[in-house]
């Protein structure tokens, strides 16, 4: 940062003047977190469970997407033996279809979710990625005002899928 393009920052003084002096070599800076995990108990199935990226601003707080998996993630890595195998099986299932002039398989189908504050209704909510801002649709929701959603103290809440909400107690951002 350019030292011209710094604020002047002034501290009270503790007298009862109420007077200012310069703060020597104050600064404020944002931190920048590009990823968050989304977890819950090691049983949980929730599809919006995963790692987040940051891709923007909104209402001055970041909202985040959901990685998806890719189809190399799905054929698995080459490091392992047993993924080799199972890409070899795979490529050869594909390949198989197309020579028989049907579809091949294709990768387990994945929801995507954004992780964004709803200024509206004052809460972080996680949407399905189509249904961004989309204020009636959330699946998961915390009725708080933090300006990072790990730094939210209010309960997480799963949508049931029947209208309402049930307390997720072991939701972690």
């Amino acid at each position: 940062v350019l030292a011209s393009g710094r604020a002047g920052w002034e501290v009270a003084d503790a007298g009862p003047a109420g007077t200012f002096h310069k703060a020597k070599d104050m600064a404020v800076s944002m931190p920048s977190f590009e990823r968050l995990e989304i977890t819950s108990h090691h049983l949980a199935q929730h599809a919006f469970l995963g790692t987040y990226e940051r891709k923007g601003l909104l209402a001055s707080r970041p909202f985040f997407m959901q990685v998806v998996e890719t189809p190399a993630d799905w054929l698995g890595t080459a490091d392992e033996a047993v993924d080799e195998l199972a890409a070899a099986e795979a490529l050869a299932a594909a390949a198989a279809a197309i020579a028989a002039g049907e579809e091949p398989p294709q990768p387990p189908k994945r929801q995507r979710y954004a992780l964004w504050y709803a200024d509206e209704l004052e809460q972080w909510v996680i949407t399905e990625d189509f249904r961004f801002l989309d204020l009636v649709s959330a699946d998961v929701r915390v009725a708080d005002t933090a300006w990072f959603p790990w730094d939210a103290v209010g309960r997480w809440e799963v949508s049931d899928a029947a209208g309402g909400f049930c307390p997720e107690p072991n939701l972690i951002v």
